[in-house]
């Protein structure tokens, strides 16, 4: 699946459906903005992510609550360093180990862990994550919820999870809200 054709399936759709939220969507990531975010977290990221990176870098921030997806702002490559950064600092201090937790199959059974990577936020505590776990998991995405201890798999990849979403607009299974953010339509 080429990402690049992904983004330009939604980009038209925004362009002709949400104007306003197409305009909240950054440039590229540069390719040192995506070697550095790897570096800083000691993980490799997945082609597919990189590729979406170097097409749209997340969304600015400035424009919330014109998010991209409901409630979710797709973070750039610096806020993602900063989510990760700031839940880190809460797994290293304990703070989600006594936490329980039900989760899909085969996701780690963890509050939060450091190899899942925010690349959503919706402003409450809330991400969806890129799992970068060897193993089954990796590459899946899924919602890490900072006050409910559920996990679901959301997506077997970032590429499948965004092309769920293009397809989802071109079904026309979503709209403007009051607020200006796209919700499904009820």
């Amino acid at each position: 699946m080429d990402i690049q054709s992904v983004w330009q399936r939604i980009e038209s759709w925004l362009k002709q459906h949400a104007p306003d939220i197409l305009k909240t969507l950054n440039d590229g990531a540069t390719n040192e903005q995506i070697r550095g975010l790897e570096t800083q977290l000691g993980l490799s990221l997945p082609d597919d992510l990189k590729q979406s990176l170097a097409v749209h870098n997340g969304q600015r921030p400035d424009f919330y609550p014109r998010t991209l997806i409901e409630q979710w702002e797709l973070l750039s490559t610096e806020q993602t360093l900063e989510e990760w950064i700031f839940l880190k600092e809460f797994y290293d201090a304990g703070e989600f180990a006594e936490n329980e937790v039900t989760a899909d199959e085969p996701l780690a059974r963890t509050w939060w862990h450091p190899s899942w990577l925010p690349i959503t936020d919706n402003h409450n505590g809330d991400h969806h994550c890129l799992d970068l776990t060897p193993g089954p998991t990796y590459g899946n995405i899924l919602i890490f919820w900072h006050d409910y201890e559920r996990r679901k798999i959301e997506g077997i990849s970032f590429s499948a999870w965004l092309e769920k979403f293009a397809n989802d607009l071109e079904d026309n299974l979503y709209e403007v809200s009051a607020l200006g953010n796209l919700q499904e339509k009820t």
